[in-house]
């Protein structure tokens, strides 16, 4: 699946959507490191992408960083992200 996004990417890079589904994938294959420098580059080119802000904070919880995370969960809320 990553090969694919890959593919994606090569002819727009600046797609925030496919950056977090990578993310995400990366997320879920504990490649933390990959997985926040793809929704950190989603939020460069839509820096009001609520998903992109609340997968950043399940990675930075899942690094034990919870403020942090906090921070961008809360972002993720006021940006209409629907969280329950």
């Amino acid at each position: 699946a990553v090969a694919d996004l890959n593919q994606i990417l090569k002819y727009d890079a600046k797609d925030a959507q496919t950056l977090n589904f990578r993310g995400f994938i990366r997320m879920k294959q504990n490649k933390f490191n990959e997985a926040m420098k793809d929704f950190d580059t989603a939020l460069k080119y839509q820096p009001k992408f609520g998903l992109a802000m609340a997968n950043k904070a399940q990675v930075l919880h899942s690094q034990g960083k919870c403020k942090e995370a906090l921070v961008w969960l809360q972002k993720s809320c006021q940006s209409g992200h629907g969280l329950a």
